[in-house]
This record gives structure tokens, C-alpha cells and sequence, in this order.
């Protein structure tokens, strides 16, 4: 493989239904020639296991796996794999997603041409059926460069360089269901982003993934992020007891504690900034929300003078 390997970053848990499949389109792909799969396998069963060997003696060379005794945070396992791959580009690949041929060459391509480039996404369909083509199409690729590091806006199949994670550093072990979304907001905050043209493949929604299933955790982490980058417009304080059980300003990388300001740009700056934007909408919105229609012009009088504005 002479231009820049590509490594997945996938987690595996009771996944025999799917793997086999993402498996072989893995293979399918247009760009398998630099194409490394790197997977981390949580209590893998026998069949699981076989799958991976099988793959590793067809195609020597093209899969890399660590094996967890325990199931850990898809958070842990994307940092396991961060740790086993040897590729300079990293592409995000979840085990019940399935990529378009092209999907990998495309990304890759984009980034071999800009090196100023460091992350690149684009749109895909959203399917109720694992191996599904029909769907709704989602499309985040024309909202502004600004809402990048204040919601997920790169989807199941973004690529960034490996070498990002030197100054945004990895995925914040505390987080089951939006760690993503945390990362992607720390890697903007040092490199240009883009979009490719056409489909990068199927999301699968049925209810069962980490960010989707009745008992996620979602809304919960993404009040945590939300105060931990400012995004104080985007708060709905009922979250704020459960938040409060995780580390605002703090991220988790095996068992060290890493300060959020050691990734973050001038960060108690960036804080300021966005409290004397934000925080008297945020709030003023949250309880709004709460209050009886016909009481709302005297309560945002009231509210409208606690905090600061500019």
C-alpha cells in the first residue's frame, strides 16, 4: 500500500447477525487496496471470532483486532482501535452500517488532495432494515462551518486524519452515546472540514443503537457536552441532576483526566464568549417552554433581567 492507509474504527458486540456482512463490504470496497479494518471485539463469541480469522487469512494484511473480555463504552473500543491502527487516515465505520462501494476511495481521495483538509463527511440514507437501500436521505453537508462545534453534524461515515488526535486527543471514555459528538466538536476546533459529492451509505435506524434505543443516554450526554463547550442556547435543565454525574471539564483517556482546555484553544476564552451570547437565550428558552402561553410575556420580562447581556 504505497498512498495512506485507511483504518476503521468499529466496535463489535453481539454482533453475529451483522458481521459478516460489513465484513464482505469491507472487501467490496473500491478502495480496499489501502483499506485496513480494525475492529475491537467485546465478549466476541465463537462464530464472531471465526469470522475475523476467516476475513485475516483471505485478505492477509487488511484486519487488526483486540479482543475485550468485558463489554466496554463504544468510546473505549474506537480508542482501542485509535491505538491498534496503522493507518493515517481514520473513518468512522459503525458494525450495522453498510458503505457504498466508492465510499472509502472518495473520502480518501479528498483528503490526499487537501492536506488542509483534516476531516470529511458527507450525506447517506437513513434505512429501517440492516442491508436496506430504501430510505430517507440526510443531509447535513450545507449547514454553516459554525455548527460544527455546536451539534453532531458529521453523521455514521466521517474520515479524519489520525494525526488530529494529537491536539484534540481521543474519544472522552466517559460517554456511551455521544462520545462522537464531543470528539468531532475538539477536532474542528484545529483543522477545515468538507463534504463529498454523493451517497456514503445506509445508517441503520431500528431502535436498537446506543443513540436511538428506549433507555440511550443521549439527551443526558449531549446537556453535559453542551455545557462543557458553551452551547448554553441548547440547554434543557431537567438533564442537569443525571449530567452533573459526569466530568464537565474533564476527559477521560483510560485513567488519566485530561483538562478539556488541554484540547481546546484558548477554552476559558471560548466560554466567556459564548456565555455573553447564549446563556440568557438558553434560559429564558428553557423555562418559556415550561410556562402556560398567557404568562409567557411577564415571565421573560422577569427572566430577561437576571443575567447579563451584551
Amino acid at each position: 500500500m504505497s498512498r495512506p492507509v485507511v483504518s476503521t474504527l468499529t466496535s463489535c458486540y453481539r454482533g453475529e447477525k451483522y458481521l459478516p456482512r460489513f465484513l464482505q463490504n469491507a472487501a467490496e470496497q473500491t478502495a480496499f487496496d489501502r483499506l485496513e479494518v480494525v475492529i475491537d471485539l467485546n465478549e466476541p463469541t465463537p462464530r464472531e471470532l471465526c469470522a475475523v480469522e476467516e476475513f485475516q487469512e483471505k485478505y492477509p494484511g487488511h484486519l487488526r483486532y483486540t479482543v475485550q473480555e468485558k463489554v466496554v463504552p463504544y468510546s473505549v473500543s474506537w480508542n482501542n482501535c485509535i491505538r491498534n491502527s496503522t493507518g493515517d487516515y481514520l473513518a468512522i465505520w459503525n458494525l450495522d452500517d453498510l458503505r457504498t462501494p466508492d465510499s472509502i476511495e472518495k473520502q480518501a481521495a479528498c483528503l490526499d488532495a487537501h492536506p488542509d483538509i483534516g476531516l470529511v463527511h458527507g450525506k447517506y440514507k437513513v434505512v429501517p432494515e440492516f442491508g436496506g437501500t430504501e430510505g430517507k436521505w440526510k443531509d447535513t453537508t450545507t449547514l454553516p462551518r459554525s455548527e460544527a462545534t455546536r451539534r453532531f453534524l458529521f453523521g455514521p461515515f466521517y474520515m479524519f486524519r489520525k494525526s488530529l488526535t494529537e491536539k484534540a486527543g481521543c474519544l472522552d471514555e466517559q460517554f456511551r452515546s455521544s462520545a462522537d459528538f464531543d470528539h468531532t466538536v475538539r477536532l474542528v476546533m484545529h483543522t477545515e472540514f468538507t463534504a463529498v459529492d454523493g451517497s456514503l451509505g445506509y445508517y441503520l435506524w431500528a431502535g436498537e443503537g446506543l443513540s436511538n434505543r428506549p433507555d440511550s443516554r443521549i439527551e443526558v450526554e449531549n446537556f453535559a457536552i453542551r455545557m462543557r463547550y458553551g452551547i448554553y442556547d441548547k440547554l434543557w435543565y431537567h438533564y442537569l441532576a443525571k449530567a452533573s454525574e459526569y466530568d464537565f471539564y474533564k476527559i477521560r483517556d483510560g485513567a488519566e483526566w485530561i483538562p478539556v482546555s488541554t484540547y481546546v484553544p484558548d477554552y476559558q476564552a471560548l466560554l466567556e464568549r459564548r456565555y455573553s451570547l447564549w446563556f440568557d437565550k438558553g434560559y429564558v428558552h428553557h423555562f418559556a417552554f415550561k410556562m402556560k402561553k398567557e404568562n409567557w410575556a411577564g415571565v421573560r420580562g422577569m427572566l430577561s433581567g437576571l443575567f447579563r447581556r451584551e
